[in-house]
């Protein structure tokens, strides 16, 4: 969690996480979870609500796909 964050109980209720951009792979995605369950978990314990924001969605695939 940001060192501004911390110091200013309060001033945030909610982060949002991205899933990345592009098509990762699953290794990349595995990785990228280990780091996102430690600061859920900080963020959890700051009363800070953790939320997960997909880049890549299906639908925006077959559009780039479509333009290609």
């Amino acid at each position: 969690m940001s060192k501004a964050i911390a110091e200013n109980p309060g001033c945030c209720d909610e982060i949002w996480f991205s899933t990345g951009t592009g098509v990762p792979s699953l290794d990349w995605h595995r990785a990228r979870a280990e780091v996102l369950a430690v600061a859920v978990k900080d963020a959890k314990a700051a009363g800070i609500v953790p939320s997960l924001q997909f880049q890549a969605t299906m639908l925006n695939l077959l559009k780039c796909a479509v333009m290609v």
